[in-house]
């Protein structure tokens, strides 16, 4: 008979397609509440495959995008090029219900590349594209926004390339009522599709921001920015139907004329649907910040999300650490800054994306980080890892609501969902990665929490024998008074049993064949911080 002994983090093999890994974690005794690994798993076939923006859907399920240029394993779509755009719709617990492979000949793909559910059921996404054939009509000269709407099955609606003759990058986008689609994109382009820009330096970018309507035609169609660069990424429709745009700006003069810009700052930008300033807000001090995030607040202000790189910024939350850390900001109705906080250690945090925690408790702030100290939990691998943190709706944080989860290579987050679903991109191959496919993987992360836990230091050697198990199987070494939680792998428990001697007999003769966590409380219902793992098959 084999036994499984508890590790300081427990892995699980693939089974099917789902790989799941259950209270991966290491708390002390103190910690009432910590952020943790709750299920995983990648994506992706023996190529590069990433995944760069998730969305929920109105059936409960979610909608993924990202590129691939594998053709095998989770990769069932044909592939058009180099590297394709991948759609991904994927139930709760993981699965892939539809996959689409879209783009041309050459690449496709961009870091910032967005997916959004419309209100006709459908998706529209935009990225970065360098074909001129295929799914790709219309191309200019360089990299164009390739906007596509979908059906709710994956299939193309229309394909729009936007762009003029150089880089035209875009960065995100959102619906408007009447069926109309803002996006935003940076370019240095100032011909084809894109308005004549004011920069003499042909390696600045100016913020493009125009609607189209359904079938994809121009309604409005601006630059905003100066002669340094300028780029807006998040864009939020006010209850008064006018547009609140964030992002950076390093220009002193055209749009920016007159604002105090020092460096690179975070920008506020708030337009009409036709296009026209109605005000113009930066912030920032003496070095580099930029707002790549943000979302309206209950007061009708808002809260920005981004980076900064300035050791004086003022701040009522945290502490700058070095280089590059993670910012918020929190704005009154007219812009007016209530509180920032600063979160990071003392290398570098990149900063991707945030979202309200689906409770209303607070935000979740999301990117990767190559520290190890600070705000920063160590990772078990090192190198660079996502780096996901919970801060309060007053921006404070929870040292405990933390984690950097990754492998020795290098790990990148890139959006977040409300229910903390992280998605992004893995390089590596053990500790917190499993089930690793090929050269690159979309690696996917369900954050829960653990709370109550007791000390480690209570905690014997426990085992589990038979495994796998078929009609029964023994946990040993327990104390007296401690329970046995079995779970199924989305966490329901299954059975309880109150453990009145060191061996406990589980009987799961009833049960499908799968895999299941044991989860050990003591008498009060304090969880343990070690888990294991069964299988039990048929």
């Amino acid at each position: 008979m084999s036994k499984i002994f508890i590790m300081p983090f427990t892995y699980i093999k693939r089974i099917s397609s789902l790989v799941f890994i259950l209270f991966s974690i290491h708390i002390a005794a103190s910690q009432a509440q910590s952020l943790v690994i709750g299920w995983q798993r990648t994506f992706g076939g023996s190529g590069n495959d990433i995944l760069q923006d998730i969305y929920p859907t109105a059936d409960s399920n979610y909608i993924l995008i990202g590129l691939t240029d594998s053709n095998n394993i989770d990769v069932s779509c044909e592939l058009k090029g180099k590297h394709d755009i991948w759609v991904i719709k994927m139930d709760p617990l993981g699965n892939i219900i539809w996959q689409q492979c879209l783009g041309g000949t050459v690449e496709e793909g961009n870091p910032y590349t967005k997916i959004i559910q419309t209100s006709d059921g459908g998706y529209l996404f935009v990225t970065e594209t360098w074909s001129s054939d295929v799914d790709v009509v219309g191309h200019h000269l360089l990299s164009d926004a390739w906007t596509v709407k979908l059906d709710s099955l994956g299939g193309i609606m229309w394909a729009k390339s936007f762009g003029g003759s150089n880089w035209d990058v875009p960065r995100n986008l959102l619906e408007l009522p009447g069926k109309r689609y803002l996006v935003m994109s940076r370019s240095t382009s100032s011909d084809g599709d894109v308005p004549v820009n004011i920069d003499t330096d042909p390696e600045s970018f100016d913020a493009w921001v125009f609607i189209v309507d359904s079938t994809g035609n121009f309604l409005m169609n601006k630059l905003y920015g100066g002669e340094g660069d300028d780029d807006l990424y998040k864009a939020i429709l006010m209850a008064d139907g006018n547009i609140a745009l964030f992002g950076l700006t390093s220009s002193i003069n055209g749009d920016l004329f007159g604002l105090p810009v020092d460096s690179t700052d975070g920008w506020l930008l708030k337009i009409d649907t036709n296009g026209m300033i109605l005000s113009n807000q930066v912030y920032g001090n003496i070095h580099n910040e930029s707002f790549l995030d943000a979302f309206p607040t209950d007061d009708g202000g808002f809260i920005a999300f981004g980076e900064t790189e300035d050791p004086v910024v003022p701040i009522e939350q945290g502490s700058y650490h070095a280089k590059s850390d993670f910012w918020a900001a929190k704005l009154d109705p007219i812009g007016n800054v209530e509180w920032q906080g600063v979160y990071g250690g003392s290398e570098n945090e990149n900063f991707r994306r945030a979202a309200p925690v689906s409770d209303n408790t607070g935000y979740y702030m999301a990117g990767s980080s190559t520290s190890l100290d600070g705000d920063v939990n160590i990772p078990l691998g090192g190198g660079t890892n996502y780096y996901i943190i919970k801060i309060g709706l007053d921006g404070n944080l929870n040292a405990n609501l933390t984690i950097a989860p990754g492998g020795t290579k290098s790990d990148f987050c890139y959006a977040i969902t409300s229910t903390g679903i992280a998605v992004g991109g893995t390089y590596s191959n053990n500790f917190d990665v499993l089930d690793f496919k090929g050269e690159a993987d979309g690696w996917l992360i369900h954050l829960d929490f653990a709370t109550s836990v007791v000390p480690d230091e209570e905690v014997e050697e426990i085992t589990a024998y038979p495994n796998p198990a078929n009609e029964y199987f023994v946990v040993s070494g327990l104390k007296s008074g401690f329970n046995i939680h079995l779970n199924n792998m989305v966490g329901q428990t299954i059975q309880f049993i109150e453990s009145t001697s060191d061996n406990a007999m589980v009987n799961v003769s009833s049960l499908p064949a799968g895999l299941y966590n044991v989860v050990i409380s003591d008498e009060n219902g304090n969880i343990k911080p070690r888990n294991l793992v069964v299988s039990i098959i048929r």
